[in-house]
């Protein structure tokens, strides 16, 4: 079975318009795969672009509404959301941009 891709031309979240995983060939990595969908490959190379995702905060805010996928550097189903947020938080994050209305302090 082949892992499911980010649609093509689907309109996206503001904030996902700047994500490191929606141009070039990192859009074609099962970014919205169930849970061991993906191949261990597959997930090793999400978490490095996501490593260096300037809306990673945004994406884990987001990914609160997602029971599958890769979100902020996790795959939904082995991590909850707000454990990620609550990580993203004790991590600099600086020079993450948050979603829009959200207070970063």
């Amino acid at each position: 079975m082949t892992a499911a891709r980010l649609p093509v031309g689907a309109p996206l979240p503001d904030w996902m318009r700047h994500g490191s995983c929606v141009s070039g060939p990192e859009r074609l990595l099962p970014w919205i795969a169930e849970p061991g969908q993906a191949s261990a490959a597959e997930v090793a190379a999400m978490a490095r672009v996501c490593a260096g995702c300037p809306v990673r905060l945004a994406c884990a805010v987001d990914a609160r509404g997602e029971s599958a996928g890769f979100w902020a550097g996790r795959e939904r189903g082995r991590l909850e959301a707000l454990d990620l947020l609550d990580e993203l938080a004790a991590s600099d994050t600086s020079d993450v941009a948050a979603p829009a209305g959200l207070v970063v302090v």
